[in-house]
């Protein structure tokens, strides 16, 4: 038989009695009627006013449940209706030492609610309850769960024969059971945190309200140490992780671009003039292909080079013959004049001539056909004219050169050869009348990014009766106007001693 069935028949007796009485609780003898119903029951009649007016338990004498909330509901509807109702089996509110089962029916009058409380012994509550056997087996399975409490309602610990802590009772009752929420304890002596869960058991078809409040006690000091070990070694595995991932990119990115930084030098070293240069061959097959195409588009190139080469080398070796014929022509004509001013004329353009085609021979027998030797060019000019046009037998001239090696466009060159010409020829002719000896220096240099031609004598400076302004006065405006027109540079002249030309042209 059930205890609820056990207890409906302890309520028959006790409703007997009390019709017996003609519905006067005083006239009742509680204490006989508990002998009859049995020593571990106790006798409860509640009023009208929720208040336990008679009971066989002096201790629960008195206890009002009027402003108990949804336990005052509870206890009016139970007395209006006409029905058993059973209830919690829990620790009583006064009583904190007993765990009782409890029970109600209505009087016929519904006058008053009759209660019974069956005492249990610590085996029944545990078979009843399971919380002892539910706590036994929550704890093994968290190595840092030190202990496992549970509280009901009035804050007294369920299922443990410890009596509850006053300071924890209250504490439990109002911050958890009261708000209905978890609550969370730290204590920094111990490393320990007791983390209390609200358990929400309530019935509104039942009286009691059977919620709980579980607290856990772990040990957060045990536990932080064992979440640093675990964080120590996924830090070494991830440190391990992203090394070998470093390696892994530098070895697969040296794979990469060693064949790219090998064409890149090849490519570079070819487009330095080295076409005999060939392109290393990496192994890999993406790369094997992009050499085999860059080889090719070389040879194309090369090619077409070649063939370039060949086609401006015989222009220059052309140009450089036809005007060398024309200064032959232009030679043997000035013989068969007798005019001297005509035949000087004469002299002077078949100069120019063979200044013109003496860059041309320069690039002729160079291999670079775009640029000149500054150096080698300016100086074998220098020594052609002292040659051509010098007559050591009236005065011995002296040539210093001072001539950086430049590599120059030939549109600059040709105008800076004639400009030479010019002034080393008027230096040759008037400079030195009267002297045995003379100087004529020529000096280029680059300054800041600019080009510097000097040319000068130390001869007696430019005759009176010359007038480089003058329309006869060929030379000397042809030098002006190959430095402002075709060069863009600057001219100065000084002749404070002797005839220093300085050019001033903008650089390449």
């Amino acid at each position: 038989m059930s205890l609820d069935e056990e207890m409906k028949r302890a309520f028959a007796i006790f409703l007997e009695a009390y019709e017996e009485s003609g519905g006067d609780p005083a006239e009742m003898d509680l204490e006989s009627l508990k002998e009859t119903i049995g020593e571990r029951y106790d006798l409860y009649i509640i009023d009208q006013n929720n208040v336990v007016a008679y009971t066989t338990k002096e201790l629960d004498r008195g206890l009002d449940f009027s402003n108990s909330g949804a336990f005052t509901k509870f206890l009016n509807e139970t007395r209006e209706g006409d029905a058993y109702v059973g209830d919690r089996v829990s620790k009583g509110i006064r009583d904190v030492e007993n765990i009782q089962k409890y029970a109600y029916y209505p009087t016929p009058d519904h006058k008053y609610l009759l209660e019974l409380s069956y005492s249990l012994t610590k085996e029944d509550a545990r078979f009843l309850l399971k919380y002892g056997n539910t706590v036994e087996e929550l704890q093994p399975l968290n190595p840092y769960l030190k202990s496992v409490h549970l509280y009901e309602i009035l804050g007294n610990i369920i299922g443990n024969n410890k009596v509850s802590d006053p300071e924890m009772k209250e504490l439990v009752k109002r911050e958890v059971i009261d708000k209905k929420t978890d609550y969370i304890i730290r204590d920094k002596d111990t490393g320990e945190a007791t983390v209390i869960r609200y358990v929400d058991l309530s019935n509104p078809e039942k009286g009691a309200d059977m919620s709980l409040a579980v607290a856990f006690t772990y040990d957060e000091k045990m536990l932080e140490d064992q979440i640093n070990s675990v964080i120590c070694f996924q830090l070494g595995v991830y440190m391990i992780f992203v090394a070998l991932f470093f390696i892994l990119l530098i070895l697969m990115t040296k794979a990469i671009t060693k064949p790219v930084g090998e064409i890149v030098e090849d490519v570079d070293a070819i487009a330095g003039g080295d076409f005999n240069h060939e392109i290393r061959s990496s192994g890999v097959k993406e790369f094997a292909q992009l050499e085999k195409s860059i080889t090719n588009m070389i040879d194309r190139i090369v090619g077409a080079l070649n063939e370039k080469t060949v086609l401006l080398h015989e222009v220059h070796h052309r140009v450089k013959n036809n005007l060398q014929i024309i200064s032959g022509i232009i030679q043997l004509q000035s013989r068969n004049i007798d005019d001297e001013s005509a035949k000087q004329a004469l002299l002077m353009c078949e100069n120019r001539i063979r200044t013109l085609s003496s860059v041309h021979d320069t690039l002729y027998r160079s291999e670079d056909l775009s640029f000149i030797n500054s150096k080698e060019h300016f100086s074998t000019l220098a020594v052609n004219i002292m040659q051509s046009l010098s007559c050591p037998e009236k005065c011995k001239v002296e040539l210093d050169l001072y001539i950086e090696k430049r590599s120059l466009p030939i549109d600059i060159v040709i105008p800076l050869s004639l400009i030479i010409n010019e002034i080393v020829s008027n230096s040759l002719k008037y400079a030195f009348e009267g002297r045995e000896t003379g100087k004529i220096g020529i000096k280029f240099r680059e300054d800041r990014g600019r080009l510097i031609l000097d040319v000068w004598d130390d001869g007696i400076g430019l005759p009176d009766d010359y007038d480089r302004r003058r329309p006869g006065s060929l030379g000397l405006k042809l030098v002006k106007r190959l430095v402002e027109d075709q060069l863009k540079g600057t001219m100065t002249v000084n002749t404070d001693t002797g005839t220093w030309y300085s050019f001033e042209i903008p650089g390449e």
